[in-house]
């Protein structure tokens, strides 16, 4: 899968992201924001790794390190502990993000919270994450390999919901419905994941009724 994105973004030093700094800090003010219920924080750092498609390590200009979770999105799972299997263009979402951010400077748009910025529950900083003149989530959502994240609101939603759609209809990507159930018949084929069987009864229930008639389930 050949990746694309608006701009190369390459290492060097943190006062390359000024200029977006800069536009970031004209085009949205940093007023109080009643979602998230707090002021615009920019936060300059580099990619020191990448876990998921929407999840990276970042070492702040302080010096710590903090994992980010991409604010509003939602990319599928690269790793099979959480389902156990992985997820179709799981890791097609992860390479992405690899292959843009890995090594190089970032700066996160995210919210200040008291003395600290806007986490999630497992403590991640949420934020939305530019690279040079790349819009991270923008870039994943429109390749369809992440969707809107629905659980909660953030402040690009109906933006993010409109790149979700543009994506569907291109059948981009995790739209793509019977690539993805070719691609989870292939891995029940290949290794016999029984956590599957929930997957073909909610998606796929031609390819399990198969199932159940050539070795029924104990």
């Amino acid at each position: 899968m050949k990746f694309e994105s608006a701009s190369v973004c390459h290492s060097g030093k943190l006062h390359n992201l000024l200029p977006i700094l800069a536009t970031l800090l004209l085009t949205v003010p940093c007023a109080l924001n009643a979602r998230a219920g707090g002021k615009y924080a920019m936060l300059p750092g580099r990619v020191e790794k990448v876990f998921d498609g929407d999840t990276i390590a970042v070492r702040l200009e302080n010096g710590k390190l903090e994992t980010v979770r991409f604010w509003g999105i939602d990319a599928p799972e690269s790793y099979i502990k959480r389902y156990g299997y992985t997820e179709f263009m799981g890791n097609e979402a992860k390479r992405f993000t690899q292959h843009i951010l890995t090594g190089n400077e970032v700066l996160l748009k995210t919210v200040h919270r008291g003395d600290d910025f806007l986490r999630d529950r497992y403590r991640r900083i949420l934020a939305f994450v530019y690279c040079g003149k790349d819009d991270i989530s923008a870039l994943l959502l429109g390749h369809g390999l992440a969707k809107v994240y629905r659980k909660s609101k953030c402040p690009r939603q109906a933006e993010f919901y409109k790149l979700e759609k543009e994506a569907l209809l291109r059948r981009a990507g995790i739209w793509n419905k019977e690539a993805e159930k070719e691609y989870y018949r292939r891995q029940y084929t290949s290794n016999k994941n029984r956590f599957l069987i929930l997957w073909f009864w909610e998606h796929d229930k031609q390819f399990l009724q198969k199932l159940l008639q050539e070795t029924p389930l104990h």
